[in-house]
């Protein structure tokens, strides 16, 4: 059964500038610029000036069940595009302990941005889902982005400062 019209909005602050043109949705703030492309979603969405700021509304026309859940997601990252422009994002990137296997774990500041090294001990993940012993270890090396930094345990948020063994990045 279709639905004849979903329709839901994301009010978005004075401080932060959004532009919406063939479903390309562009968020300005005070950390930077993010676009997202829904190209593949075909639904309306348009702007409109309040006082408050500015309001995006999504709307479907005639949508089966899906796609009427479309523009709850779809409103889900623009309201989450908000968060990243003005307060940014944790990200918990890894542990660096599993069980009793250690995880040698190097930041390195080089001209590029910095980056993390990390090399596994001993453990690693089968491809059949369970845990299997390598005889080798694996270095694997990530390349940070310019403006992201690592952060020492104590300043992440509450439930992880008991944690000693995560590795933030924000």
């Amino acid at each position: 059964m279709k639905t004849i019209i979903t329709s839901q909005t994301v009010t978005i602050p004075k401080t932060i500038s959004v532009s919406v043109k063939k479903r390309v949705v562009t968020i300005r703030g005070p950390r930077g610029t993010l676009r997202r492309y829904f190209k593949d979603m075909k639904l309306d969405m348009k702007t409109q000036k309040v006082k408050k700021g500015t309001v995006v509304s999504v709307d479907k026309w005639y949508g089966n069940r899906k796609e009427v859940a479309a523009v709850c997601t779809v409103c889900s990252h623009i309201a989450n595009m908000v968060t990243g422009v003005t307060d940014g994002f944790q990200y918990k990137m890894m542990r660096a302990v599993y069980a009793h296997f250690p995880i040698n774990c190097v930041i390195s500041n080089n001209n590029q941005g910095g980056g993390v090294d990390r090399q596994d001990g001993g453990v690693g993940w089968e491809g059949g889902g369970r845990w299997v012993w390598r005889k080798k270890p694996v270095l694997v090396k990530m390349q940070l982005q310019p403006q992201m930094l690592p952060l020492p345990r104590l300043s992440c948020c509450d439930d992880f400062r008991s944690r000693h063994d995560v590795l933030v990045l924000a």
